[in-house]
């Protein structure tokens, strides 16, 4: 690579990361698919392209993708691959980044980063390569962007800051999911319904915390889909052996069949109607998270059992709360890690179909009440795609039913025990990781040889509540650094604004804009939570077609506005949570 062009890949980047590259020493090197490092060179990897070839082959859009997701090292070759085919216009997001390698990778070839340069965003959710190439999912026009939900939900959880620049800028740039999901929305629905769950998280037990009662039974994850339908029967003739976990709307069906579940579970930031068939008089021990909705909690009555993900978020509001595992986005994750948690030796699944089974591509058997309404069909945008079912044929699935396959896939790849799935071969789509079981019609009496039943009263008494922190200085915190990022982005603006009249003609933004943002912003409080590289971000992502290069001072003005706006619209979000938390301590 020419120094021109190093110099170019290095000016679009953060400062920080850029200066980090600037002292890498250039030990490692690419030479056609290989991967050598030191002298006398060690080939490190024989054969790049052996991990990124299947995918170029099996999962290569047939249009140019409008985005790309890149991982690890098999991955930067596959970005040059996609870079000579489709050319520079399509947005990169890189993950598991290893700065050395970047460094190399950028020195090796001249195609680079040319990916839409100045739409370079970096953040590592510390994923395992295989979580990540799990989660791949082939689309023609978003190219990997499977990756995408699994990244929004854990996120919003586990790192505040990178979900801030991940989300303000999809919400510019792709309309990849349905409307309240992985947009900027949803850290508002987290800080609100946080906040309005704090005192019910801080009084009920938490499920890590459970001390594993149902330790030697036997756990069902129970969905709503088709397949539940023909394994009635078998939970009917074994139900006093079986733990039930129910996933949202199964609650009902199996109170339709006379099956009383023994827990509920839901993770939503906002109930569907289904789920409200849980307000009965009845005691069902409820599973969820601090960011549930809190209506449905209202109508659940409880009692409650928390999982609390590692989390930045939740420790900053809940400081001192012992986290548990983290689980992945769909309730089946929930439901799963509970089971787990409270000891269960054996897990089957049933009613998780992950599929469309039947004509009319609705997602539920028919009978499910509220859910025939076919406006609350959970398909959402986006092509339906073909995966293969549990006899082997393709059958169609709704993209991010896709998505939560997988997360539940790598769940059950780290449980490391035995799972069975219950649905027989004609429904549903195969999970990989679950043994398809439909042996004996009538009984499951084979399978639970050696399981204990449940002990009666295993539900752990609520332990002592933590202290309530006055979360209002935070919160207030917070508002005052949107204020005053919003007053920053509209300030720049005009500085811009007015140095392009003096010197008329193109101004470059990739450096102004970043010494002056981080100019205003130094010594702002709570900075840590809106940093100075995401703004940047953010600005970059709205910008030209060819970024890194100049840009015209009617763009960069478009980007200031964004800027100004988002930071407007979050502070005003944040003062409308701290009226809500003002409201609560009056109360």
């Amino acid at each position: 690579m020419s120094a021109d062009c190093w110099r170019r890949n290095l000016a679009v980047l953060p400062p920080e990361l850029a200066e980090r590259l600037e002292g890498t020493r250039g030990e490692w090197r690419f030479e056609g698919n290989r991967l050598l490092r030191g002298d006398p060179r060690t080939v490190v990897l024989e054969d790049l392209e052996a991990e990124a070839g299947a995918l170029v082959e099996g999962l290569a859009p047939k249009v140019r993708p409008r985005l790309v997701v890149a991982y690890s090292v098999g991955m930067f070759r596959h970005l040059e691959l996609l870079a000579r085919r489709w050319g520079p216009r399509s947005t990169l997001f890189l993950v598991e980044l290893d700065l050395e390698l970047l460094a190399a990778f950028l020195r090796a070839t001249e195609v680079s980063l040319q990916v839409r340069l100045g739409e370079l965003v970096l953040f590592g959710p510390r994923w395992t390569r295989a979580q990540l190439r799990a989660a791949l999912v082939h689309e023609d026009l978003f190219a990997y962007s499977g990756t995408l939900l699994p990244v929004a939900v854990p996120v919003t959880m586990t790192d505040p800051q990178g979900y801030i620049t991940f989300a303000a800028a999809l919400k510019e740039e792709v309309d990849l999911l349905s409307a309240d999901q992985g947009r900027a929305g949803d850290v508002v629905k987290v800080f609100r319904n946080v906040l309005a769950n704090r005192d019910q998280v801080l009084e009920s037990p938490r499920l890590e915390a459970a001390g594993r009662p149902l330790r030697g039974c036997c756990g069902v994850v129970v969905g709503s889909g088709p397949s539940l339908e023909p394994a009635l029967p078998l939970l009917e003739s074994c139900r006093e052996r079986l733990v039930l976990a129910c996933c949202d709307s199964a609650v009902g069906l199996l109170r339709r069949r006379g099956l009383e579940p023994d827990v509920a579970v839901t993770v939503d930031l906002e109930g569907r109607p289904d789920f409200l068939a849980v307000r009965s008089g009845r005691s069902t021990p409820l599973v969820t998270w601090p960011p549930a909705d809190p209506r449905v909690l209202a109508a659940h009555g409880g009692p409650f059992f928390f999982l609390i993900p590692p989390s930045d978020l939740l420790a900053w509001f809940f400081p001192g709360l012992r986290p548990g595992p983290a689980f992945g986005p769909s309730v089946a994750n929930l439901a799963f890690a509970a089971l787990e948690l409270l000891g269960c030796d054996k897990i089957l699944l049933t009613g998780l179909d992950f599929a469309y089974g039947r004509e009319d591509g609705l997602s539920h058997a028919p009978g499910i009440g509220d859910l025939e309404d076919p406006s609350l069909d959970l398909r959402g945008p986006g092509a339906v795609l073909h995966c293969p079912g549990n006899d082997g044929r393709p059958i169609p699935t709704q993209r991010s039913w896709t998505w939560y396959r997988r997360w539940l896939e790598l769940q059950l790849e780290r449980y490391g025990r035995p799972v069975l799935s219950l649905m027989p071969e004609n429904m549903g789509a195969a999970i990989v990781g679950a043994v398809r079981w439909w042996g004996s019609p009538n009984t499951l009496e084979p399978l639970l040889a050696g399981c204990s039943k449940p002990p009666a009263g295993w539900c752990p008494t609520v332990g002592a509540p933590l202290d309530r922190e006055n979360l209002a200085p935070k919160l207030g915190g917070l508002a005052n650094v949107c204020r005053r990022q919003a007053a920053i982005a509209a300030r720049v603006g005009s500085n811009l604004a007015s140095a392009s009249r003096a010197e008329p003609g193109l101004i470059t933004t990739s450096s102004a804009l970043r010494d002056a943002l981080v100019r205003e912003q130094a010594g702002l409080p709570l900075a840590q939570l809106v940093r100075p590289e995401h703004l940047l971000h953010l600005a970059d992502f709205s910008a030209s077609e060819r970024c890194g290069e100049e840009h015209s001072p009617e763009t960069v003005r478009e980007q200031l506005e964004l800027l100004a706006r988002w930071f407007a619209n979050l502070g005003h979000r944040c003062r409308e949570l701290l009226a809500l938390l003002e409201t609560q301590d009056r109360g």
